[in-house]
């Protein structure tokens, strides 16, 4: 987990080389395989896949991006059919969210309403989920008003 979250850190304030942060997540990802609980194991190997997505979004194409946040969909979904969590929710909503980024307009009228119900289902179980809520609220704040938006809500509920 410290590799792990080594390489999150440098993602989120900009530190280490690509080769370094991609280092840093293979070992995280081999750690994480030999976790011996599948839902545990397809939940951490799920955040790896976000975060190499995110790594691939400032060093390649959205291309490359998207099909690691694909994967990290779908290893979110594979824990989910095991364990109902809040946080694999909230992954597999920041998943979707981020591969929106990379599709455009038509990737959000197509994924919105699915993290927006992947999001609302993760603050359903965990009302404290922090990230869960960012989620939940950016949808209330870019979405038409017919489509679920609501800026004043979505501020309410942040403060």
């Amino acid at each position: 987990m410290e590799l792990f979250n080594r390489a999150r850190f440098n993602l989120w304030s900009a530190q280490g080389s690509t080769e370094i942060n991609e280092n840093l997540l293979n070992r995280a990802a081999a750690d994480f395989e030999s976790i011996s609980n599948p839902a545990a194991e397809s939940y951490f190997m799920s955040r790896v896949e976000l975060y190499r997505g995110r790594l691939a979004l400032e060093t390649e194409s959205k291309r490359i991006a998207r099909s690691y946040f694909v994967n990290s969909m779908n290893l979110a979904k594979k824990s989910l059919t095991q364990v109902e969590s809040s946080e694999a929710l909230r992954v597999l909503a920041d998943a979707g969210s981020s591969w929106m980024i990379t599709k455009g307009l038509g990737g959000i009228i197509k994924m919105a309403p699915q993290v927006q119900q992947w999001s609302s289902r993760s603050l359903e179980i965990d009302s404290q989920n922090a990230l869960a809520l960012i989620i939940n609220t950016q949808g209330q704040i870019n979405a038409p008003k017919n489509a679920g938006g609501n800026p004043e809500e979505a501020i309410r509920r942040l403060t």
